[in-house]
C-alpha cells in the first residue's frame, strides 16, 4: 500500500472486465450525500465486501455492486446533512437526474479514472498503452462538449457513446492485467481520515473554529474562469475562488504532501504558465512567494489567499537578464527549479535577439531561453518566436545542433534538462566557379560547383546529405537530420565569353526593335524617309550582331554592343530629338498657362513659377541636344518640381525660431490642402520651417521660413473710450477673433465673442455691442455698462494664437449725470497673457468671472466709501 493509500479512507466499488463501477461511485456520492475529495483513481483487483452491497448501474452499462458499508461518514458529533438540506438534496439529485448532461458527466469521471490507472500500468501492456492514449482525446473533446453550454442534444449524445467505447477497451485492458479479472474504483470521501483538511459546500462559506482558510483567488493574466473545474473537493463551478479548511497547527509541509490537498489549475491562455504563488496579495517576490516544500515546509500555514504567478512558458533570459542566473534570481529557490535553460551559441556569427519588452534588436553570439520545466514543446509558440537565426561573413546558417548533432527539434516535448544548440554554417566559396553562362550551366560545370562546396566545407561534409546545382548557377543543400539551404548564383559562379556575347546580341535586338518602333510612330517623316531609315537600322543591327560573334573576350563583345547601339540610334536620333522637343515646350506651355490662372498665386509668384519653368525647359533641351541613344532619349522629362509652383500659406507663431509640433503640423497641412501634389509626394517640414517637397520623379521643392511662418501679434486688443460715454475695443490685424468682458448695469459679467468669417468680414450675435464688420472694432454703449468696474479683452489669430490680455478700469463721466456716460480711468492693467495651449473657452469663462468679481469688488468699495462720507 502507498503513503497515498494510508491516508484516506475510501469507497470501494468492484465490478468485472466490462462491468465498470467509475459512475457508480458518482451515483453513490448524490445517493449519500458525500462531496467526492479528491482525483478519484482505480485500483486493480483490490478487497470486494459483497456481502454489504447493493447493486446500482455503472454509466457504462453492466451491473456493479456497491460496498456501501465503506462510505465514510462525518466525523462523531456532526451530522452529515440536516433533513432540510437532505430534501434540498434529493431535489438537486433529481434536478441533476433530468439534466441531459448528468449522464455524460458520470462518463467524464469514469474515464478520467481510467486513464490515470492505466498510465500507472503502461509498461505492462502495450495494449494497454494505446487504450489509453487513444482514449485522452476522446475525453479531451467530451470534456469540452461537457463545458458547452450551446452544445446540442446530438453532441452530447455523440460523446456519450464514444466515452463508453473508449472507456470498455482501457477497462478490458485493466481487467486482463489483474488475477481474477476484477478491477475496483476507489473513491476518497470528503471526510478526512485525520480532518487535516474539510471542505466548504460554498466558496463563501466561513471558516470552522480550530481551522485556518487558504483560498485560491483568481489573479492577474488568468481567464474570466479563473480556474478549470474538475469536480475536485473546494472547486465549484464557475467560481473564481477554491477554498480548503486546513486544521490549525498544521505545516505547509504536511498540507502539500497531503494527498487530498490539490493545487487547482489555473484557466490560462495557452502561452501562459503558473510558476509560484503570489501570497496574501504582496505581489510575487523570491523573498516573500509562498515555498511550502523549501522555505516555508515547517511553517504553520495561516488564513491564507494565494494568487497564481502567471508567466510565460518560454521567457528570453538575454538581454533583459545578464545571465542564467540573474534570471533565476527573480523567482524563489522552489521556483527557480521550475525551468529548463536552452543556450544558442551562435559560434563566432551574430543572432538577432529581439527584446520581447520593447522589441529592440540586440546582436549576441550567445543567448538563452527559460523554458517551463513540465510537457512544453520545442514547437510551442513561446519558445519558437525566442528563436533566432544569427548571421557569419561568408557564410550561411543552416541549423541549430548540439555537440551531439542532435538538431534542435520542431514537434518533441523539451527534455527535463539544460541544453545548447551551436550553429551550424555553410561556407561561401573563396573564388566563384567560371561558366560560359550562368543561365545555362552543362553538367561538368555543375560537378565543379558541387565539388567545390564540399572542398570548401571539409568539417561538415559527413553532415551533408545532398547538393544540387540548378540550371541558373543557384545551389541548394540539405543535410543529414533536417535543413537546408539555397545559395544564390552569384556565391558559385562567374560568366565566361559566351554569356557576354549572348547578352550583348540581346541589347542589339532591343535596340533594333525600339528604333523601328520609334520611326514607325514619327509624325516626322515621309513613307520614303521612313522606310530608309528602317533599313538602316537592319544593316547597324547586322553588322553589330557579326562584330559580337566574332569577339574573343567579354571586353570586345561589349565594345562591339555600343558601336551597335550607337549606329542604330543615330540614324533616328535627330527626328526622336525634335519630337522630344516639341513634347517639353508644349506640357511647359500648358503649366505656364496654369499658373497664370491660378487665383492662389500673387503676381511675383506667378513670375517666379513661370521663370522656373523657362529654366527647366532650357535644361531639357540641353540633355535633348545631347543624348547619344535613343534611351537616353527617353529619359529626359520636365521635372515634376518645375511644373508645379507650390501655393504656401504663411502661418503666425509664437517664436519663428522655436516652432511647437502643432505649428510644424499646421505648415504642413497648409501645404496638402492648398496644392493638388502628385500621389507618392513626401513633404518634410523642420524644426525652423524650411520644407523640402520630395516629388516621385526625385525633385524638390525648397520653401524657406520666410514663406512659412510669421512672427505672431501677440500685442493686447486696444480698450478705449470715445469721448462720448463708450468703450471702444479695437483688435489686431492679425486677429481672428476677439473675446471680451465687462459689467453690465445690472452688475451681470458679460462675455462677448465676435470673429471674422473667410471672407474678412467680423460678426457677432451679441445684441448689446456695435461692430464693425471691416475692422472688428467694437463699440459697447456707455447705457450698458456700469461704472467703476473692469473691461478685459484678448485676440486669438488665424493659427489659434493667443494675445495678451487688456484690461482697464472703467469710471462714470460726470458722476453726478448718469447719462454722460463712463470713460477709461486707468489702462496697461493686463492680466496675465493667456497661455497658448489651445484650451480658449475655459479661459473666457475664467476671464468673465475674474471681471464680475473685481467689479463687483470695486463697486461694494465705492458704496462703502458713499455711505462713510454720507
Amino acid at each position: 500500500m502507498s503513503k497515498k493509500d494510508m491516508f484516506r479512507k475510501e469507497q470501494r466499488f468492484s465490478f468485472r472486465k466490462f462491468s465498470f463501477g467509475l459512475a457508480s461511485a458518482v451515483i453513490a456520492n448524490v445517493i449519500f450525500g458525500g462531496a467526492i475529495a479528491n482525483s478519484p483513481v482505480v485500483h486493480a483487483n483490490t478487497e470486494t465486501r459483497a456481502e454489504s452491497a447493493e447493486t446500482v448501474s455503472s454509466a457504462i452499462g453492466e451491473p456493479v455492486k456497491l460496498n456501501a458499508a465503506t462510505i465514510p461518514v462525518s466525523p462523531e458529533g456532526e451530522q452529515t446533512l440536516s433533513e432540510e438540506n437532505q430534501a434540498s438534496k434529493q431535489a438537486e439529485n433529481q434536478e441533476a437526474a433530468t439534466f441531459d448532461k448528468t449522464l455524460l458527466e458520470k462518463l467524464i469521471l469514469e474515464a478520467d479514472l481510467l486513464i490515470k490507472e492505466g498510465e500507472k500500468k503502461l509498461a505492462d501492456n502495450a495494449e494497454l498503452g494505446a487504450a489509453v492514449a487513444a482514449a485522452k482525446p476522446v475525453l479531451g473533446a467530451a470534456q469540452a462538449v461537457f463545458s458547452d453550454q450551446a452544445a446540442s442534444a446530438e453532441q452530447v449524445a455523440e460523446q456519450e457513446e464514444a466515452l463508453r467505447q473508449a472507456s470498455s477497451k482501457v477497462g478490458d485492458q485493466l481487467a486482463l492485467l489483474s488475477e481474477d479479472g476484477n478491477v475496483t474504483v476507489v473513491l476518497t470521501t470528503s471526510a478526512a481520515t485525520d480532518d487535516m483538511i474539510r471542505y466548504p459546500s460554498t466558496a463563501d462559506e466561513a471558516t470552522p473554529k480550530g481551522y485556518v482558510r487558504v483560498e485560491f483567488a483568481q489573479g492577474p493574466y488568468t481567464k474570466s474562469g479563473a480556474w478549470v473545474w474538475k469536480g475536485n473537493p473546494g472547486e465549484f463551478r464557475n467560481a473564481k475562488k477554491v477554498v480548503y479548511f486546513v486544521k490549525e497547527g498544521t505545516t505547509w509541509g504536511q498540507l502539500v504532501d497531503n494527498p487530498q490537498f490539490i493545487f487547482p489549475e489555473a484557466d490560462l491562455e495557452d502561452s501562459d504558465v503558473v510558476v509560484g504563488w503570489i501570497w496574501n496579495n504582496t505581489g510575487y517576490s523570491p523573498n516573500i512567494a509562498l515555498q511550502p516544500r523549501k522555505k516555508h515546509q515547517n511553517s504553520l500555514v495561516i488564513n491564507s489567499v494565494l494568487k497564481p504567478n502567471v508567466v510565460y512558458k518560454a521567457e528570453q533570459v538575454e538581454p533583459l537578464n545578464a545571465s542564467i542566473e540573474e534570471y533565476k534570481g527573480k523567482y524563489s529557490e522552489e521556483d527557480a527549479e521550475k525551468w529548463r535553460f536552452i543556450t544558442f551559441d551562435a559560434q563566432g556569427g551574430q543572432a538577432p535577439v529581439k527584446n520581447q519588452v520593447n522589441g529592440s534588436i540586440v546582436q549576441r553570439t550567445l543567448y538563452s531561453v527559460a523554458v517551463y520545466y513540465q510537457g512544453i514543446a520545442y514547437s510551442n509558440g513561446e519558445f519558437t518566436k525566442r528563436v533566432f537565426n544569427p548571421t557569419l561573413d561568408k557564410h550561411t546558417f543552416v541549423r541549430w545542433q548540439t555537440d551531439e548533432k542532435k538538431v534542435l527539434p520542431k514537434d518533441a516535448t523539451i527534455i527535463s534538462e539544460d541544453e545548447t544548440y551551436k550553429a551550424l554554417y555553410i561556407k561561401h566559396l573563396d573564388t566563384q566557379i567560371t561558366v560560359g553562362n550562368q543561365a545555362a550551366l552543362k553538367p561538368k560545370e555543375k560537378a565543379a560547383v558541387e565539388a567545390a562546396i564540399r572542398q570548401a566545407n571539409p568539417d561538415t561534409a559527413d553532415l551533408i546529405e545532398t547538393i544540387t546545382v540548378n540550371d541558373n548557377g543557384s545551389v541548394v543543400v540539405t543535410y543529414k537530420g533536417g535543413g537546408s539551404v539555397t545559395l544564390p548564383t552569384h556565391l558559385n559562379v562567374v560568366e565566361d565569353l559566351e554569356t557576354a556575347k549572348a547578352d550583348a546580341n540581346k541589347a542589339i535586338d532591343d535596340a533594333k526593335a525600339a528604333a523601328l518602333s520609334a520611326i514607325e510612330a514619327s509624325n516626322n517623316l515621309t513613307p520614303e524617309q521612313r522606310a530608309a531609315a528602317k533599313q538602316e537600322v537592319e544593316t547597324a543591327a547586322t553588322k553589330a550582331n557579326t562584330a559580337i560573334d566574332v569577339a574573343t573576350t567579354p571586353a570586345e563583345a561589349q565594345v562591339a554592343e555600343d558601336k551597335g547601339v550607337a549606329a542604330i540610334t543615330g540614324d533616328i536620333l535627330d527626328v526622336a530629338k525634335q519630337d522630344a522637343k516639341n513634347k517639353v515646350v508644349a506640357e511647359a506651355d500648358a503649366v505656364k498657362a496654369a499658373i497664370d490662372n491660378n487665383p492662389g498665386l500673387s503676381d511675383v509668384q506667378k513670375t517666379a513659377g513661370k521663370a522656373d519653368i523657362d529654366k527647366a525647359v532650357e535644361a531639357a533641351l540641353i540633355s535633348i541636344n545631347g543624348a547619344g541613344t535613343y534611351y537616353e532619349l527617353l529619359q529626359i522629362k520636365l521635372p515634376v518640381a518645375a511644373l508645379i509652383k507650390p501655393v504656401v500659406q504663411t502661418t503666425p507663431v509664437v517664436d519663428p525660431n522655436n516652432l511647437t509640433d502643432a505649428e510644424l503640423a499646421r505648415i504642413k497641412v497648409l501645404l496638402e490642402e492648398n496644392n493638388d501634389f502628385p500621389a507618392g509626394t513626401e513633404i518634410i517640414v523642420a524644426k525652423a520651417g524650411s520644407v523640402t517637397i520630395k516629388y516621385p520623379d526625385g525633385s524638390i521643392d525648397l520653401v524657406t521660413p520666410a514663406e512659412t511662418v510669421k512672427q505672431a501679434d501677440l500685442t493686447a486688443p486696444v480698450i478705449e473710450d470715445d469721448a462720448k460715454g463708450n468703450i471702444v475695443i479695437t483688435p489686431s490685424e492679425e486677429a481672428t477673433k476677439l473675446v471680451i468682458t465687462y459689467v453690465d448695469k445690472n452688475g451681470k459679467a458679460q462675455t462677448v465673442v465676435v470673429t471674422k468669417d473667410s471672407n474678412g468680414l467680423w460678426t457677432t450675435t451679441d445684441a448689446v455691442v456695435i461692430v464693425d464688420s471691416v475692422t472688428g472694432q467694437v463699440t459697447i454703449p456707455d447705457s450698458e455698462m456700469k461704472p467703476n468696474t473692469q473691461v478685459t479683452a484678448y485676440s486669438e489669430d488665424e493659427a489659434g494664437n493667443v494675445s495678451a490680455t487688456g484690461l482697464v478700469e472703467i469710471v462714470a463721466v460726470d458722476e453726478n449725470n448718469p447719462s454722460a456716460g463712463v470713460k477709461v480711468k486707468s489702462a496697461d492693467k493686463k492680466a496675465k497673457q493667456l497661455p497658448n495651449t489651445g484650451e480658449k473657452d475655459n479661459s473666457v469663462a475664467s476671464l468673465g468671472l475674474a471681471a464680475l468679481g473685481m467689479g463687483l469688488a470695486l463697486f461694494a468699495a465705492k458704496r462703502k466709501k458713499d455711505e462713510e462720507e454720507a
